[in-house]
């Protein structure tokens, strides 16, 4: 965990950084020449020192910049398609290598019936030969050139120029818009910059588009479901979350990453996440809402988050989360992990008579570094059963897990097959520290456990209950478990 604090920790700062400086709001460049020199030829300020100063530093600025990356788009730069020769309005913002922010024109294109015309934006403010200037003056930045014949012939791109696009035109009409844009690099910007999340990953959602992360940094209400693509990270930061509607479905891509303190809220809403494979490496119940402090119901929260689809592992912190109203089942195929079986991470069901967790189904389920304890009365802590008479539970992996506290049994497994214990303790539950047996939580027996330590004292009746058969091989048994392989056991009784 402490590599994801790094992680997330440089992501905020480089952030912090872009902000005071490559997200400023520069004024425009291209009214004035390159080299503006604000000192006369007689080597005095001129009367527009100040002005000229800063155009001077801007356009030194453009001009390193030049030096470290082509032209690029940085978001706009494309119109769709038209029945006639005029585009729709369209707004551009570019570096090529100064910043350019074209507002919103149209192009009307002098193309013949039918033609291939290819359309940039430059700082030129003198005109281009062979380049038609859409506009004039400091709002003029769109040029294009129409070949007069259908065969493309991609001219060369003037200097200080991007390209944004080839059009084909045919019957007098704008008929296939190719995209020639080449995207921001590695930028990143602000939800807050846009009307809503989806207009956000809209703007951003370009074949062209290289990876981009994209800031949450106020509480977001999230209102349709929408994909998140993947050349996208999504950065929580400060109060930074997503109110997810009910029935929205926030889809992470394969490929898009999140990126958030594991120690905060960030969804909120009834609404669910899903990822792709790959895009999320760890899940922490305190994204939705848990918190380790021994008292706050933690359930919904657990629920919430590990039931999202695509979710592999679940990290828990240190502390203690409670469980009220009812017991947590496991979602198939998740590792739940915690910061050490001894006290560090606890998972305590508050309410009496209830079971704390529960694994039905599937399985392929691993804890490791818990401590897991169950409700008072007939509260059990880990209960595992198969619901079926085909052992449709199958491959429990228990490493490190402590079970204490419990009313009555700390583990429970009344079904299933192929589970596994490495280092287990069982102590101070009200009867058994593990029971194996149909009779308790199932109608099933058990089939091939192995047990690699298990330590079972101090629980009421016995560490390890009656029905254990060790090592049948075969035979219809409908109250026990069956073919149990041991490599160490300590088992004692109530003390």
């Amino acid at each position: 965990m402490l590599g994801y604090y790094k992680k997330y920790l440089l992501v905020c700062l480089f952030f912090l950084l872009l902000s005071s400086q490559g997200l400023a709001n520069h004024g425009t460049l291209r009214i004035n020449p390159f080299n503006t020199n604000p000192i006369n030829t007689a080597g005095r300020p001129t009367s527009s020192f100040a002005t000229e100063l800063r155009e001077a530093l801007d356009h030194e600025l453009a001009q390193q910049g030049g030096e470290h990356h082509a032209p690029f788009v940085f978001s706009g730069g494309i119109h769709g398609e038209s029945p006639t020769l005029a585009s729709a309005v369209f707004a551009t913002v570019a570096y090529v290598p100064e910043r350019i922010n074209q507002t919103g024109t149209a192009i009307t294109y002098a193309a013949v019936a039918n033609d291939v015309c290819w359309t940039i934006i430059s700082a030129d403010n003198d005109g281009i030969t062979g380049w038609t200037r859409v506009g004039s003056g400091s709002t003029g930045a769109y040029y294009y050139q129409c070949e007069g014949d259908t065969t493309p012939n991609q001219p060369v791109l003037p200097p200080n120029a991007a390209w944004l696009m080839q059009i084909t035109v045919t019957s007098s009409a704008l008929a296939t818009i190719t995209d020639l844009r080449t995207m921001r690099q590695h930028g990143i910007d602000s939800v807050a910059n846009y009307a809503s999340l989806a207009a956000a990953i809209d703007e951003h959602n370009d074949t062209g588009d290289s990876q981009v992360t994209l800031a949450i940094n106020q509480r977001i209400h999230v209102t349709t479901s929408t994909t998140v693509p993947a050349n996208m990270a999504l950065l929580f930061l400060g109060s930074g979350a997503l109110d997810l509607d009910s029935g929205v479905t926030l889809t992470m891509a394969r490929g898009s990453a999140l990126l958030a303190p594991p120690t905060r809220q960030i969804f909120y809403g009834a609404g669910v996440m899903s990822f792709g494979d790959g895009t999320i490496d760890t899940m922490y119940t305190e994204w939705c809402g848990a918190v380790a402090d021994g008292s706050t119901n933690s359930r919904a929260a657990i629920i919430a988050c590990a039931g999202f689809a695509g979710v592999r592992v679940v990290e828990y912190l240190k502390g203690i989360y409670q469980l009220s109203g009812g017991s947590v089942e496991i979602p198939d195929g998740q590792i739940w992990r915690g910061q050490g079986e001894s006290g560090q991470t606890i998972i305590r069901q508050g309410s009496a008579n209830t079971n704390a967790l529960l694994i039905s189904g599937g399985g392929g389920v691993t804890l490791e570094d818990l401590e897991v304890r169950g409700g008072s009365g007939t509260g059990d802590g880990l209960v595992i059963t198969d619901p079926s008479a085909d052992d449709t539970v199958s491959t429990i992996i228990l490493n490190r897990v402590r079970f204490r506290f419990a009313g009555r049994d700390g583990l429970s497994i009344g079904g299933g097959t192929n589970h596994t214990m490495y280092s287990v303790q069982m102590t101070n539950n009200g009867r058994h520290g593990f029971f194996c047996g149909a009779t308790n939580v199932g109608a099933h027996s058990a089939d091939q456990i192995r047990i690699y330590g298990i330590h079972a004292t101090s629980n009421g009746t016995a560490g390890v209950g009656a029905g254990i058969q060790m090592g049948i091989t075969g035979g219809a048994v409908s109250e026990y478990c069956q073919n149990v392989t041991t490599v160490l056991m300590m088992t004692t009784t109530a003390v």
